[in-house]
Parts: C-alpha cells; sequence; structure tokens
C-alpha cells in the first residue's frame, strides 16, 4: 500500500522557488561523491547568484540561506536523492559553525534530520530514516515546534508502516493525529487519516480502511490538496480491489491517474500505474496489465524508487507467468529478488 510523505508542510507554499542550476557537485555524482559540505557550497553559490536581493551575496551562512537550501531539498530529494542527501548533510555540518546562541540554529537542526530521514526512506532505507527522524523529534520537543512534532511522529509512523509493523506506525499516526487536531493543521490531518487508513489495510481491514480514506479525501478536497486527493483516490482504488471489485477500482485509479499526471507527481503516477496494472491483471487480461506495469517500471527507475521497482517486476512475472512463458517471468523474479534483499523488503 502506499503511505503519503509531505515532509514540508510549512513549505509547500514556497514551491515555486527555482532549483538552482546544475552544480559541478552534482556532475561529478557518476563519480567519486564530492564531499557534503561542497555540495552545499556550490548549491548556496548558486541560489545567492540568482537571489542577488533576497541573500547576502558573501559571508557565512545565514538563516535565510538555510530556508532557502531547505526549500531546494524539497523540490529535489525524489529525483536527485544521492545530491540531496549530500545537500542536508553538508547543511548540518554548516549549521556546526554558527553559534549557539542563534535561536534558529536548533530549528534548522530539525529540518535538516527530517531532510535526511526523508532522503533515505526515498532510498528504500526506513531503519536509517528512523535515526534520523527520532533525532528531530527530540529538537522538536525540546523547542516546543508541536506542528513539527507532529510531522516527524507522522514519518516515523510511515516508516513502521514500511517495515511491516502496522500496530507500532498506528501508535505514532495517533500521536500525530492528536497534534493536528490540535493546532488546526486540517492538511496534516488529512494525510495523518490517509496514513492510518494504509495501517488497517495492511492489518487486512480493508473496510476499515475505506473508512479513514473517505475521511481523507473530504479534507484533501477541502484543503485543495490536489496530491493528496490524488494519493488517497489510489488508495481506495486499491481497497476495492483487495474486495474483489477491480472495476470499481479502476475508477478510483483512473480519477488518482489523471491528478497525479496534472500535478507532475511522478512517483504518484507510478503507484498509480502499478494499480492499475493488478487490476488488469485480476481481470484475467495480463497484456494490458503488462502495457501499464512497463509504465510504472519506467517510472520507478526514473525516480530511484528500488523498493516500488521490486513491485513493478513482480507484477511482470506474474503477468508472463499466466501468459504461458515462464521462462521470461522467471527473470523478472530474479531482479525483483534482487533489489528486495538491497533494500530489505521483507
Amino acid at each position: 500500500m502506499e503511505v503519503q510523505i509531505v515532509p514540508k508542510r510549512l513549505l509547500a507554499a514556497r514551491s515555486h522557488v527555482r532549483s538552482p542550476r546544475p552544480t559541478r557537485s552534482q556532475t561529478t555524482m557518476s563519480s567519486t561523491p564530492p564531499p557534503a559540505a561542497e555540495v552545499f557550497d556550490d548549491v548556496l553559490a548558486a541560489l545567492r547568484s540568482e537571489m542577488l536581493e533576497l541573500l547576502p551575496q558573501e559571508g557565512p551562512p545565514t538563516e535565510e540561506d538555510f530556508d532557502e537550501i531547505d526549500t531546494v531539498f524539497a523540490n529535489e530529494y525524489e529525483t536527485q536523492p544521492q545530491v540531496a542527501f549530500l545537500l542536508a548533510m553538508g547543511a548540518l555540518e554548516r549549521l556546526d559553525d554558527v553559534s549557539d546562541d542563534l535561536g534558529w540554529k536548533l530549528r534548522m537542526r530539525a529540518e535538516f534530520f527530517t531532510d535526511l530521514g526523508m532522503v533515505s526512506s526515498a532510498l528504500g532505507q526506513p531503519r536509517r530514516a528512523i535515526e534520523y527522524y527520532e533525532q528531530s523529534l527530540e529538537i522538536r520537543k525540546e523547542t516546543q515546534d508541536r506542528r513539527g512534532e507532529g510531522q516527524t511522529l507522522n514519518n516515523l509512523g510511515n516508516c513502521y508502516l514500511n517495515l511491516g509493523e502496522p500496530r507500532r506506525a498506528i501508535e505514532y499516526y495517533e500521536q500525530d493525529l492528536a497534534i493536528c487536531k490540535e493546532t488546526q493543521d486540517r492538511r496534516g490531518e488529512g494525510q495523518t487519516l490517509g496514513n492510518l487508513g494504509g495501517c488497517y489495510a495492511n492489518l487486512g481491514e480493508p473496510r476499515r480502511a475505506i473508512e479513514y480514506y473517505e475521511q481523507s479525501l473530504e479534507i484533501r478536497k477541502e484543503t485543495q490538496d490536489r496530491r493528496g486527493e490524488g494519493a488517497t483516490l489510489n488508495n481506495l482504488g486499491n481497497r476495492y480491489a483487495d474486495l474483489g471489485q477491480p472495476r470499481r477500482a479502476i475508477e478510483y485509479h483512473e480519477q488518482s491517474l489523471e491528478i497525479r499526471r496534472a500535478t507532475q507527481d511522478r512517483r504518484g503516477e507510478g503507484h498509480t500505474l502499478i494499480g492499475l496494472g493488478n487490476c488488469y491483471s485480476n481481470l484475467g487480461e495480463p497484456r494490458r496489465a503488462i502495457e501499464y506495469y512497463e509504465q510504472s517500471l519506467e517510472i520507478r527507475k526514473e525516480t530511484q524508487d528500488r523498493r516500488g521497482e521490486g513491485h513493478t517486476l513482480i507484477g511482470l512475472g506474474n503477468c508472463y507467468s499466466n501468459l504461458g512463458e515462464p521462462r521470461r517471468a522467471i527473470e523478472y523474479y530474479e531482479q525483483s529478488l534482487e533489489i528486495k534483499k538491497e533494500t530489505q523488503d521483507r
């Protein structure tokens, strides 16, 4: 099932900020990765050259500099996760040079620990992500950042759900939901209700999951959260597929696909395409299913979604098995098995 990670609720309105041009560090990622601080310095130099009136043109990094770096991370972590990881790590290194007397230092440390957790999750490393999120959570509590605390609890829930521990995930999501209501964070409430739905789906309770998804969908529409709406429609499709209603599931998936393409949500598009492939496979139309799986596989590779790539390869293997091509099916299963071992996806 799909959980939605919305790591930067408070930065969403700033997504119009243009990412800097590719830097010297980005162009060398195919060989030996550069030091993290060098990546940070290169991206900051590019930002300062493009934002002459907003950022200082010399001197050590300021609070505004770190905020803009954080925004670049939010825009880029899914498409360039290795570079994004180095960027966040470099930011933490540069923050070590900032005076402890500056009140914003702790806030930014929490943000960049969250960033490292996010990119670790995107790279299929949930246990590593948990370590970073726990460091972020400690700072959020220390600084009484309730919204940030809720956001981090939500991300921890996502990690445990991806590790196959839905009951533990529910504990984190319920804490987050209480904070969302306390702080009147309706968008966050919609996200967390959807993730609770994912837990109950994982526990084999699709009807209870649907109840949470329907509450989530209502809030997504109310808050005009189009990406969240696309994710929730996809999850509803998956649950109706679980209930043996593939044609009803297809209706939800098609609505989801339209939104995900409109919002340029490439990773989400990959999720929805595999859902459509599953439905047509269940309807006994393996060749049509293959068309959707192949589209999904292309996006999984593009977005470096290794876990998703492994799941899509299984779907392709199943289709070729059903078509009476066992050797070709085995090729896909073997590729999937290799990825599952790499990502510790049990």
